[in-house]
């Protein structure tokens, strides 16, 4: 339904998250490490590529919780975004 394209994303441990609009003919990635997840990358794409928002979207292997550690300091920085947070770590 699409021209050949090949989209590409470096990534160590982070996500990567392909989007795709079949009705538009709109596909996007974005590198969503915790930074630029914090920052709103993947909401930022969502609203830009898709109205309405119908899409599909991927998320690529990467770290998970068990084999991440943080410090104290990462941990306040995240959650005086929203005490919420709290339920991503084991304290």
């Amino acid at each position: 339904w699409m021209k050949p394209i090949v989209l590409g994303a470096l990534s160590a441990d982070c996500p990567v998250i392909l989007f795709a609009d079949h009705d538009k003919k709109v596909i996007g990635i974005a590198h969503a490490g915790w930074r630029s997840a914090r920052a709103g990358i993947i909401e930022s794409c969502v609203h830009t590529m898709f109205s309405p928002v119908i899409f599909s979207a991927v998320i690529s292997p990467c770290i998970t919780q068990p084999s991440y550690e943080v410090d104290s300091e990462f941990y306040k920085q995240i959650i005086s975004d929203s005490p919420m947070y709290s339920e991503y770590f084991n304290c």
